[in-house]
């Protein structure tokens, strides 16, 4: 979401072609490259990359000098890159070196070959020879800023569009990501058996996401499982909160700043909230709970809004402003073709 995000922001304003690297062939050798994707699938879970740049040579075996940017999402795709010394601007989703535990779930492999100590280096050599960063999490982008000469904070943005409330008597709470992601599972593991049994007031527990209706959980009748939905809109409309207690990340980063360019309610803890907005002040219908005591009260004293009011700073123009100006003084460009 995020990424496409920022493919349309540009898209905008530069003449923008996507290299979808799964494609990409790093190793002349189609053999060598099916093991090593092999591998690399056994022990880490990773999403698709894309270079996003500016030509109309829809190639991989292109000729840097031919680009204004090259944008580069993911830190896995600095491998197609780092070879043609050509400078890049790295969009950072997470720190990633922080996921490991979850995304590197072997965890002998884990501690026999140092991968999270390994994925930190490659990770910080990235940035450092990166032009410019752009990442979601203000703290985040502190620590980037330790060893990247340029970096950015560009909150996701997302189309505007009309919500229908869809009103109940009761107030929503609602969890919206896979099962298949651990920091989901504890959480809403969390949620169901601990914390949710605790409310003491009309409630009603609204959970979108593939996978958990066979996760084996002992949901309450207060659970409506939605599943896995087309369209994030359907969740939106029929909550109230969205109950965001996990772990900090980018997953969570953009739930929440989706929730609140539609006017939902969040109920998030520090860390995530500094992610999005720093030491900044928190718009007001955004609440924290670090304990489960914390949230427990939350869940029996908060009120619905009124009226859902949305945020400007989560629009598609406020993006799209950021990132140009973001470029022109990375200067990433070698010529103006």
């Amino acid at each position: 979401m995020y990424s496409n995000a920022i493919f349309r922001c540009l898209e905008q304003a530069f003449d923008v072609d996507v290299v979808v690297l799964k494609d990409h062939r790093i190793f002349q050798n189609p053999k060598l490259h099916a093991l090593s994707s092999l591998i690399k699938g056994l022990i880490s879970r990773v999403p698709l990359n894309v270079i996003f740049h500016s030509s109309g040579i829809r190639a991989l075996r292109y000729n840097p000098t031919n680009y204004k940017h090259i944008v580069v999402d993911h830190i896995e795709a600095l491998g197609a890159i780092n070879a043609t010394d050509h400078p890049y601007v790295l969009i950072a989703h997470n720190l990633e070196y922080k996921l490991a535990t979850d995304k590197l779930r072997n965890r002998f492999t884990q501690t026999l070959f140092q991968l999270s100590d390994r994925l930190r280096a490659y990770e910080y050599k990235g940035f450092a020879n990166a032009k410019g960063v752009i990442c979601i999490s203000a703290s985040e982008a502190a620590e980037i800023s330790e060893v990247a000469h340029n970096v950015v904070q560009v909150l996701p943005s997302f189309p505007d569009r009309k919500l229908h409330n869809a009103k109940s008597e009761k107030i929503r709470f609602g969890f919206i990501g896979s099962a298949d992601w651990p920091p989901n599972a504890r959480t809403v593991g969390k949620l169901v058996s601990a914390i949710l049994p605790t409310a003491n007031r009309p409630m009603e527990f609204v959970l979108a996401g593939s996978g958990w209706a066979d996760f084996g959980l002992n949901y309450s009748e207060q659970t409506r499982i939605l599943g896995f939905v087309d369209d994030t809109k359907e969740f939106w409309e029929n909550i109230d909160y969205l109950l965001a207690p996990t772990e900090q990340g980018a997953g969570v980063n953009v739930k929440i700043c989706e929730a609140l360019h539609f006017g939902v309610g969040v109920i998030t803890n520090t860390e995530s909230a500094e992610a999005i907005f720093g030491t900044g002040a928190l718009p007001q219908n955004v609440f924290i709970a670090n304990t489960n005591k914390e949230l427990e009260k939350l869940l029996n004293q908060i009120e619905p809004f009124e009226t859902r009011v949305s945020h400007v700073e989560f629009s598609q123009t406020r993006m799209s402003d950021k990132l140009v100006a973001f470029l022109a003084a990375t200067g990433t460009g070698r010529s103006e073709s």
